[in-house]
């Protein structure tokens, strides 16, 4: 149930976000959380190493990816930011 609010209200900060970056690094939270979810409920059914690694490199990747989208956010000058925070400047 948690888990659905949370989605709601990720889907709803995206619809009225006119940040770029900061709702990829959203989109990226959100896919984490079901990649997690996911795995948890998958390990309780199957055992198996293949999947635990599998998983596990997966999560390695997102974080990976939100940690640089996370730095791209911070490391952005006045400029750049104004000009990445329109779908439409693109």
């Amino acid at each position: 149930m948690m888990t659905f609010l949370f989605a709601l209200l990720t889907i709803i900060f995206l619809y009225y976000s006119s940040n770029l970056l900061l709702s990829l690094l959203v989109l990226e939270m959100l896919g984490f959380m079901v990649l997690f979810y996911m795995a948890l409920n998958l390990s309780v059914i199957l055992e198996s190493d293949f999947l635990i690694l599998s998983f596990f490199s997966v999560f390695v990747m997102e974080g990976v990816i939100a940690l640089s989208g996370l730095i791209m956010l911070v490391s952005f000058t006045g400029s750049d930011y104004v000009s990445s925070s329109s779908f439409s400047k693109l």
